[in-house]
């Protein structure tokens, strides 16, 4: 007490008593969004840690699985052999192998430490992805569980988690995250890093450029500086850094790809990618053809998204398995069929209808996504999940899964939903 200030002691002392009183109105004020805050932090974490806990590992290469033998050499395993680490693609997607390998775990304990710390991390991004867009509290919650609910986003990092796609997602929804909210300064720090984890990040350039030339006039000498000094400038020398650092064993050309467009002509193809997309997508299709009307009113004047689902369209060329490249677009078509939603629920007539409606869609989706039935042996997960890889016609078992499934969401949304009502609101 000898050396508190005199003015501290007193209570009616005006330097601290101001300072107190404003830091009580500022908590007063800030108090529900602080609580608000905490809870969601603790609703997606929980949300993380229930499916990290009730999801087995895939039992395939020690459950590293296919690319995860790359990965998981790159960070330090001994299970494979050592020119997996320079394998091409796989060794220039160097960022989430250098933090496994940073770790004090074993090396796949190190990735499933990463998985959940980033998609806790990519859950409340994508709140935020969805509050930016024009969503309610409410209905971002809603949007946060179609995310959710899709088999890769979540639940694959534990069923797989040497895989590198949970990180990338983070990347991508924080890259989002800061355009929606006109923080142009952070995507240009961004990019470097995440084409360090995955060199496909360089397609979220035109998206935050398209954001920002709507702003600023798509052809302004403001907008092409930030678009190749700002945005494509160091992501490029990062990505021509690592191919000149790190030399792979192997015979690998990125128009190598290409090929895979020759399988479209195929004729077992189209049944595949049809289960593809319930797989990569679970019933968000369904939404977004069901609200059409507004999905297109919505993109014509959000060309971001519009630009983000173009682009993920052609990245679904950039494998085999269709079903984990919908990452890549999956933001622009969750916040798009939260939109749908919305309005849909306005079309039943009643909260209570509105209400069922939702947690029947959520339901299903998740049903779809592999939540809520086991997740069975290897072969299972290949027809439902991955029925470009299933052998034979083994696919056709996932694919009649997804067709009851769908047909019993449309059925129900026809009897619930009034269709007048929505077509005033889609004109409205």
């Amino acid at each position: 007490m000898q050396n508190t200030p005199r003015e501290c002691r007193d209570p009616a002392a005006t330097p601290c008593s101001r300072v107190s009183r404003l830091w009580v109105r500022w908590l007063q004020r800030n108090l529900p969004a602080i609580l608000f805050a905490v809870g969601l932090a603790v609703f997606t974490g929980g949300l993380t840690a229930t499916v990290w806990a009730t999801t087995p590992q895939i039992g395939y290469n020690f459950d590293y699985d296919h690319d995860g033998m790359y990965y998981g050499t790159m960070a330090g395993s001994k299970l494979f052999d050592v020119r997996f680490r320079y394998h091409a693609p796989w060794c220039w997607r160097v960022l989430t192998p250098f933090l496994a390998s940073l770790m004090p775990f074993r090396t796949l304990t190190s990735f499933i430490i990463l998985a959940f710390l980033s998609n806790w991390t990519s859950l409340l991004l994508l709140f935020g992805v969805l509050h930016r867009s024009g969503c309610s509290r409410r209905l971002a919650l809603v949007g946060l569980l179609g995310y959710a609910g899709v088999f890769w986003t979540l639940k694959f990092s534990f069923y797989s988690p040497a895989y590198v796609d949970y990180q990338a997602q983070t990347f991508t929804l924080v890259i989002l995250f800061f355009t929606l909210g006109r923080q142009y300064w952070a995507p240009p720090l961004l990019l470097p890093l995440a084409v360090l984890q995955r060199e496909s990040a360089l397609a979220l350039a035109p998206i935050v450029y398209a954001h920002f030339a709507s702003r600023y006039a798509w052809r302004s000498r403001r907008s092409l500086i930030y678009l190749g000094l700002g945005l494509l400038a160091a992501p490029l020398l990062a990505l021509i850094a690592l191919r000149l650092l790190i030399q792979p064993v192997n015979q690998y050309h990125p128009l190598g790809v290409l090929r895979n467009l020759y399988a479209v002509a195929t004729p077992g193809f189209w049944p595949r990618f049809v289960q593809e997309i319930f797989s990569g997508l679970g019933l968000l299709p369904l939404i977004l053809i069901y609200g059409h009307r507004q999905v297109r009113s919505y993109l014509r004047g959000n060309p971001h998204w519009l630009l983000l689902i173009g682009i993920g369209v052609l990245l679904l060329f950039g494998g085999v398995d269709k079903g984990r490249l919908f990452l890549y677009m999956l933001p622009g078509v969750v916040v798009c069929a939260t939109l749908v939603i919305r309005d849909a629920t306005r079309a039943c007539g009643s909260v209570w209808r509105g209400g069922a409606w939702v947690a029947l869609t959520l339901l299903l989706h998740f049903y779809l996504g592999n939540y809520l039935s086991p997740m069975g042996n290897y072969p299972q997960y290949l027809a439902r999940l991955v029925p470009m890889s299933a052998p034979g016609i083994t696919y056709l078992d996932g694919l009649g899964r997804s067709v009851i499934v769908a047909a019993i969401w449309c059925g129900a949304t026809l009897l619930i939903c009034d269709p007048s009502q929505r077509r005033q609101i889609a004109k409205s």
